[in-house]
């Protein structure tokens, strides 16, 4: 596990760089055909048709996110297919585990690693995290 090596994308979000494991990733397509849903919950900025398929479009970074960015990143995690929002694709990486450092404390419970690329750091996604994270809090929610 420590010498694993895995493949991450790197981009910049709303609030600085980020990345996430490459098997993830479906594909990354522009911004358009983008229909807002204020009235479903906050974890959903809207929906995307992409190539004939209606896409939720998940707010990961704030949960107040108004404005749409410029790139979808559109993921596969088990059965499930959702995307995020990106203002720019940065880079592709091949990371050895050991690379990656913990966070110490943490207010979002889907980022706990980061490592440092061109001298900025970047939050590494958990997908997985994030959709525990999501069920919780729709559980709790009234939506």
């Amino acid at each position: 596990m420590k010498d694993e090596i895995n493949k991450y994308l790197v981009f910049a979000g709303q609030n600085g760089l980020y990345a996430v494991l490459f098997k993830y990733i479906r594909e990354i397509v522009s911004s358009r055909n983008i229909m807002r849903t204020d009235y479903l919950c906050p974890l959903v900025f809207g929906m995307a048709n992409i190539k004939g398929e209606v896409v939720p479009i998940l707010n990961l970074f704030a949960q107040t996110a108004t404005e749409l960015c410029p790139y979808q990143i559109v993921v596969h995690l088990d059965e499930l297919v959702f995307s995020f929002q990106a203002q720019e694709v940065v880079d592709t990486l091949l990371l050895q585990h050991t690379y990656l450092k913990e966070l110490r404390s943490n207010q979002t419970p889907y980022i706990y690693q980061y490592f440092y690329f061109r001298k900025h750091a970047v939050s590494v996604l958990d997908l997985e995290r994030y959709l525990d994270y999501m069920d919780q809090v729709l559980d709790k929610s009234t939506y």
